[in-house]
């Protein structure tokens, strides 16, 4: 598999759904806005996965974090 741009967005948008995406850009976003170092914590990524309905383990092993 060639690494494109174009073969990373494909394999992305077809391994996560449409809400695990938004809890994405959602968790990214807050810890830009919030977190000193810009990255997301388990904390706030916890609140996250409460409100998009996703699971803590899969929205925290994303941003390499470990419970």
């Amino acid at each position: 598999m060639d690494l494109t741009e174009e073969t990373v967005l494909d394999h992305y948008m077809t391994r996560f759904d449409e809400r695990t995406r938004r809890a994405h850009t959602v968790a990214f976003s807050a810890a830009i806005a919030t977190v000193k170092d810009r990255w997301p914590t388990l904390e706030l990524v916890r609140g996250v996965s409460n409100i998009y309905g996703v699971a803590v383990e899969e929205l925290s092993a994303f941003f390499g974090l470990i419970r």
